[in-house]
């Protein structure tokens, strides 16, 4: 740092103010000069209306703020200085009114303050509501002279600097001191770096060049009285009138008033000491932070806010020293003993000290203090001064602050933010001591059910619940922390070398972890029984192994046990990783592809018994502008896990109804059908029906052209909803088929109540039926089922003529496959139909 930018008041005489011809001078001019001199950094001196100058504080334009008292409101922008000066402050009124002694006293009148003075914050919080707000006490007080306001609150040095020099001082009285204020220099909150350097700065400006300061603008008391010179006058007098006098005698008379006179200049003196040593022990015993004098480590004098920080008497306290009223060891690790020795030692020598302390009280409760150590020179004997400020509980706030940013709140493990640092330390370290580590990677199965049909409050005991066994299941100095929601870690260090060996220790506390978690959690007199998916990575600390990676692959192996059946646990395999981070940029580019129109619709022919084209499926398509064209076995999936399937399957309906209208418009084309394929979590929607609904009536189709295709595992998944949602499209004149029958769990059960149209027989059954007896009878079976039922057969996947004719024979009517066609674009099928005319 080389420069800094200090704002304050410049209208506050003697301590600052602008002389005749507008220069800036005072007492605090001159301390900050001797800063800038002891410390080698410059000091831009910037005195201001004392409002601009908050205003450039609180934005940024300067970086300390002198003659600053601290409020409950200027604590939550700034951080201040010790106090380096305490001021009064007093109402003053108009000697016409009477009866103004307190706050309280001035309801109802009109008080001239200066604008932005800590006066207004005191007087608003005891209900004083009307103010007459002026720029700066000089301003205020002019105002006053000219009978302008009668009432003023103001700082007691400017006050009576600014009503002497109106000739005003005997209009006007000073009720009693509202409060008393403390100078204070002050950063910006948080700023404790450069605090420390302004405090350091002015803590090397000795005692004598602060009196030489002082005197200048306070002046020095005046030893010479008016009987001093009357005195001399007759002496003179004498000297003349009595000429005839004696040389014995004039001298004699003269020593004699030259004797008086020290007499009482000695007594003046004493009784100016007296004073001096009765103000430096009100200040001593009023300041709000506690002081000691020292000689050496030994206390030889305190004042009553030691007492009360300490929790001991005066006499207790004096002649011991501060270690031994402390822990024998500081929270640094440092010896209370040793610590004291050395800061004392830094002091005598002339250095400035500050450092933190903890005091240790008779009840065996501890005080956090900031202490700040200088020499003071007390009647030619170098002591040092201890300002002690207690800051227990600014201590307790930054450790709040500490668990907050690095603990997770519920649980009361360790987050994130902490899990890096100590995954970087295990890596350090495994490099080093050349030993294995593990990461255990911890998801619970079917979290999500619990909290939706429970509630987050059941949910969050059975995590803090899943904390305290992940405790059990470990040692003492391995490291568990939770990453959110019902994600936990678990750090492993010190394995043994051989990876082999590592492995089996892991994988035994992860089948411990696995078999704990299985067991029954008792939450809010509920029980309920869990699982959890662990994956595993080793790590030795190589270089490609960066927390964030080992991170990743342990989730990575968590996914691959989840994939497996859950409730069980996985070490990492390079090859998952690999499908993941596929996985995850296929689900990248398909979130682009339907915003970017990369999706568009084929359509593959329905014929019936007489190859007559009766309708056609319309078949999602994604022609990525790099990849070429994606199958849907590769993306749909993708697109059910991330959700996206919802807004992709009501594009599929929107843009298969558009074309259903066009087509409506061509010849012979009225009655032509449509099907479409809904996922199972699109059906699972609750506004399913409604959308359905708002997308048939907005593209003016006639809603008995389009068959909604569903899956068994969709409208099984509830089948009470599924009816319910099938009969309100039903009532619109909607077509159902079950898509892929036969693949699923059937129940004659389901499907006499569920209301279908159509079943449609899944390829794997129709590729085979002419060589396999098993294929061959599953579709006999279904086709006589749906005849029982009152249901038309449609078989997928015919593509060759003893195919067909099979399933002819048997009496399905309806068919889609290769043999008649393969999936075209809506121009390309048009046109093969009329060529089939």
């Amino acid at each position: 740092m080389t420069s800094i930018r200090v704002v304050l008041d410049d209208n506050y005489p003697p301590y600052v103010f602008r002389d005749a011809n507008g220069q800036v001078q005072g007492i605090l001019r001159d301390y900050w000069k001797l800063w800038e001199q002891r410390t080698g950094i410059a000091v831009d001196f910037a005195a201001m209306d004392w409002n601009k100058a908050q205003a450039m504080m609180a934005n940024g334009e300067a970086d300390v703020i002198d003659t600053l008292f601290e409020t409950e409101e200027r604590k939550k922008l700034f951080d201040f200085s010790a106090a380096y000066a305490r001021i009064e402050v007093a109402i003053y009124f108009h000697q016409s009114i009477g009866g103004i002694t307190d706050a309280e006293s001035l309801k109802g009148f009109a008080v001239a303050a200066k604008d932005g003075d800590a006066c207004i914050e005191y007087l608003r919080a005891r209900g004083v509501k009307d103010f007459r707000l002026y720029p700066s006490y000089e301003a205020e007080i002019k105002a006053a002279g000219q009978h302008e306001v009668r009432i003023l609150c103001v700082d007691r040095p400017p006050a009576e600097y600014f009503f002497a020099r109106e000739g005003t001082a005997e209009e006007f009285r000073r009720s009693p001191p509202l409060y008393a204020g403390e100078f204070h220099r002050a950063v910006r909150k948080g700023n404790s770096e450069l605090l420390r350097i302004v405090e350091d700065g002015f803590a090397r400006i000795t005692p004598e060049e602060r009196e030489e300061i002082d005197q200048r603008w306070f002046g020095e008391r005046l030893h010479y009285g008016a009987w001093q010179r009357a005195a001399r006058y007759g002496g003179y007098m004498a000297l003349f009138a009595l000429l005839a006098f004696s040389a014995l005698v004039v001298w004699n008379w003269s020593l004699r008033r030259r004797v008086g006179a020290r007499t009482e200049e000695l007594s003046l003196t004493l009784n100016s000491l007296r004073e001096t040593e009765a103000r430096f022990r009100k200040l001593f015993e009023q300041a709000n932070d506690a002081i000691y004098i020292l000689r050496g480590t030994t206390v030889l004098d305190c004042n009553q806010c030691a007492e009360t920080l300490q929790g001991l008497p005066r006499e207790s306290i004096v002649g011991q020293t501060p270690a031994s009223a402390s822990p024998p060891v500081q929270p640094n690790g440092r010896s209370s003993e040793e610590l004291m020795h050395e800061v004392v030692t830094n002091a005598q020598s002339g250095q400035p000290v500050l450092f933190d302390w903890r005091y240790l009280r008779p009840d065996g409760s501890f005080v956090d203090a900031e202490v700040s150590l200088s020499l003071l020179d007390i009647g030619g004997e170098t002591c040092l001064q201890a300002i002690v400020r207690d800051i227990t509980e600014r201590k307790l706030a930054e450790a709040e602050i500490e668990r907050l940013a690095y603990f997770d709140t519920l649980t009361q493990l360790p987050n994130r933010r902490l899990l890096q640092d100590r995954l970087r330390q295990a890596l350090a370290a495994s490099k080093r001591r050349h030993a294995m580590g593990a990461l255990l990677f911890i998801d619970l199965d079917n979290f999500k059910t619990l909290n939706d049909t429970r509630g987050h409050d059941v949910g969050d005991c059975l995590l803090k619940e899943v904390g305290h066994r992940l405790r059990k299941c470990v040692r003492a100095e391995d490291f568990i922390a939770r990453l959110g929601g019902d994600e936990f870690v678990v750090l492993l260090e010190d394995l043994r070398q051989l990876p082999h060996e590592a492995a089996f220790d892991a994988e035994m506390v992860a089948q411990k972890i696995v078999e704990s978690l299985r067991q029954p959690f008792l939450l809010d007199a509920y029980e309920h029984h869990s699982s959890a998916s662990v994956g595993l990575y080793l790590f030795s600390g190589a270089p490609e192994e960066s927390s964030e990676e080992i991170l990743k692959r342990a989730d990575a192996a968590m996914y691959q046990a989840k994939t497996s059946g859950r409730n069980t646990l996985c070490f990492f395999d390079p090859a998952m990783q690999q499908s993941l981070e596929t996985r995850a940029a296929l689900e990248a580019e398909l979130r682009r592809a339907l915003p970017q129109r990369q999706f568009f619709l084929a359509f593959q022919a329905k014929v019936d018994s007489e190859r007559r084209v009766v309708g056609a499926e319309a078949l999602l398509r994604w022609q990525h502008p790099e990849r070429g064209l994606i199958t849907p076995g590769q993306f749909i999936p993708v697109a059910e896990e991330c959700g996206l399937i919802v807004a992709i399957g009501n594009w599929v309906l929107e843009s298969a109804c558009v074309q259903l209208r066009e087509w409506n418009s061509l010849p012979g084309w009225e009655n032509f059908r449509l099907a479409v394929n809904v996922s199972g979590r699109q059906f699972r929607q609750p506004d399913f029906v409604a959308a359905v609904c708002n997308i048939v009536r907005n593209s003016g189709v006639d809603a008995r052209q389009l068959t909604l295709e569903l899956t068994e595992s969709s409208v099984l998944d509830n089948v009470a909803d599924s009816i319910e949602k099938m009969h309100a499209l039903k009532t619109l004149g909607i077509v159902f088929s079950m898509d892929d029958f036969g693949t699923g769990y059937s129940s004659l059960s389901y499907l006499k109540r569920l209301p279908l149209d159509e079943l449609k027989i899944d390829q794997s059954f129709v590729r085979d039926i002419s060589s396999d007896a098993g294929d061959a009878t599953i579709v006999r079976t279904i086709i006589a089922m749906g005849q029982n039922l009152g249901l038309t057969a449609v078989a997928e996947g015919v593509e060759s003529e003893s195919q067909l004719e099979f399933l002819k024979r048997y009496g399905c009517t309806l068919f889609q496959g290769y043999l008649f066609g393969r999936p075209q674009s809506a121009a390309d099928f048009v046109e093969a139909q009329r060529q089939r005319e």
